[in-house]
């Protein structure tokens, strides 16, 4: 019996860990742990993190075991689910030039991620893909978004065809840790004329007397990645 085996029969039929004994185990013992009870967790997850994981599955089948009165169950006030207590990034389209943005948290990592000592801030990373290569990004910039924010509009280039966003997570030391990757959403948008980007030069006098100016300058100073 190898220390999986010894792990999963800790408590009999129920996924039972303790801290300190998965605190024994090899980085590699852990992941493996976790793809045997169906944690799909990114590779570059941290030991701590890990771990955490691992023992939310105690909550998880401590919850599937509860029993519900059908009686109470079904007077109770339905509720819509705004998250599913999971770590994840979604993209929709709204239009040629903006991208619907939306993501949740497990509670768990959120907790531990925001009390840390040197956690600075989460951001959201719009990457352009190469279309030779989708997994490769040709270009990205990133967007600071408040820890309570689960949603962002976003605006992208004219030019670019394929787009991915990252959830990320940034610590004071400069490492930065990406927590869940979005689906690939491809659009075609090169015959959008750019009207906000032509030259200050090319308009007349009267049409520049309007506040046109202005507003290319404040177009460009709040959607700077547009304009690449």
């Amino acid at each position: 019996m190898n220390i999986l085996d010894d792990a999963a029969m800790e408590s009999g039929s129920a996924v039972k860990f303790t801290r300190s004994y998965l605190q024994t185990l090899s980085t590699d013992a852990l992941f493996a742990l976790a793809d045997r009870y169906g944690l799909f967790l990114s590779s570059d997850l941290t030991r701590y993190l890990l771990i955490s994981e691992l023992l939310d599955l105690d909550d998880g089948f401590a919850n599937d075991d509860d029993s519900v009165d059908p009686i109470l169950a079904s007077t109770r006030p339905q509720e819509a689910a705004y998250g599913y207590n999971m770590t994840e990034i979604r993209v929709v389209l709204k239009n040629p030039l903006w991208f619907f943005v939306f993501w949740d948290f497990h509670k768990r990592l959120f907790t531990e991620l925001t009390e840390a000592k040197d956690f600075s801030f989460f951001s959201l990373r719009v990457h352009s893909l190469d279309l030779e290569n989708p997994l490769k990004s040709s270009d990205f910039f990133d967007i600071q978004v408040p820890k309570e924010d689960r949603r962002r509009y976003v605006h992208v280039s004219f030019d670019e065809y394929l787009h991915r966003i990252d959830l990320m997570a940034h610590f004071t030391n400069g490492r930065e840790q990406i927590l869940s990757q979005s689906n690939v959403v491809g659009m075609r948008r090169k015959n959008i004329p750019q009207r906000l980007c032509i030259s200050q030069n090319a308009v007349n006098k009267i049409i520049g007397l309007s506040g046109l100016t202005s507003l290319k300058k404040s177009h460009f100073r709040h959607y700077r990645q547009a304009f690449r």
